[in-house]
């Protein structure tokens, strides 16, 4: 059994299923939460924005972070951003998405489920079975990224196309896939 190593704990996770994920995420320093009047929050209801969760996933891989200079970055991505998504380009991350090849990131836009999804499959070099290439029918889910959920619920992590994800959803999904 792992126990976070810290013995603070955010005030805001008692009770919640996200609890050890939050801590976990934590100790490994893919996020901190906020300390506010000296206590510590999580906030596991606030949304994860695009920037924020390939930030994390770049970390969680152990990524070196890319000079940005030698790769063409959307317009809009923010200077904090650049050595991530330099990191996540050249290392196929983001391989699916459809606006990467649009010059938008929109890196402040809560991601969702289909956008997660497709970076998780390419983290975790999925293979698309028979079964996840024919879910492409599916209604309310993107096409560009129906093969991904569908092998995603395959592994056993099941995904809403089209929610914002929340820190908590962040939380236990990367834990799940570490």
């Amino acid at each position: 059994i792992l126990k976070p190593t810290d013995s603070k704990q955010y005030t805001d996770t008692v009770g919640l299923d996200c609890r050890f994920a939050a801590e976990w995420m934590r100790n490994t320093g893919l996020f901190v939460g906020e300390k506010i009047g000296g206590q510590e929050f999580f906030h596991p209801e606030k949304a994860v924005s695009r920037g924020e969760f390939l930030a994390m996933v770049v970390q969680a891989l152990d990524i070196p972070l890319q000079d940005d200079t030698a790769v063409q970055l959307p317009a809009d991505a923010p200077q904090w951003l650049r050595p991530y998504l330099a990191a996540a380009l050249r290392s196929g991350l983001t391989a699916g998405w459809p606006d990467t090849e649009t010059g938008s990131f929109m890196a402040d836009s809560p991601i969702t489920g289909a956008e997660a999804a497709v970076i998780l499959q390419n983290a975790l070099d999925l293979t698309a079975t028979t079964a996840a290439l024919e879910a492409e029918a599916q209604e309310d889910v993107p096409t560009w990224a129906a093969a991904s959920l569908t092998v995603l619920a395959e592994n056993g992590l099941a995904l809403s196309a089209n929610d914002p994800m929340t820190r908590a959803d962040v939380a236990e999904t990367l834990y799940q896939v570490s």
